[in-house]
């Protein structure tokens, strides 16, 4: 959808620019980077926002991202899995209006933690999906 086109959707999830960023063609014809609206990609793009920053990481918003950091030593165990879990909870909840959660899963494999985010996008009662592997040995976050 491009910022031109109005649906049911634009005023639960709102407007604005995709990442990585598409290429596309507007209504003109002109090519180039254009917003979208009601695309439930941009909750999706926010919750991984949020889960790829860590908290003081990102200029002029310092509270915004999450405290998976403070993992990095734990032992992993059961404990670790609900910590992660309300880190996880906290953060989502702090800055994404939009969802309400259905159930967030944390996996322990090896050095990684599987992270299973299910949410509704509000007014939708569209369920979405979201899986994030955390490698506790280099701090890093990647989806799958």
């Amino acid at each position: 959808h491009t910022l031109m086109e109005n649906n049911y959707y634009t005023g639960i999830v709102g407007k604005g620019i995709l990442f990585p960023f598409t290429i596309t063609k507007n209504e003109s014809g002109l090519t180039g980077i254009y917003p979208v609206n009601g695309d439930f990609d941009l909750v999706r793009n926010n919750i991984s926002s949020i889960l790829y920053y860590l908290i003081g990481q990102r200029f002029r918003q310092e509270n915004f991202g999450n405290r998976l950091w403070e993992c990095i030593e734990e032992p992993n165990s059961q404990a670790l899995s609900f910590i992660i879990k309300e880190f996880i909870k906290d953060a989502i909840g702090t800055w994404e209006q939009r969802i309400t959660f259905e159930k967030i899963t944390v996996t322990r494999v090896g050095s990684k933690v599987n992270i299973d985010v299910a949410y509704v996008i509000k007014g939708s009662n569209t369920s979405q999906y979201l899986g994030i592997a955390y490698d506790r040995l280099n701090n890093s976050l990647n989806n799958y």
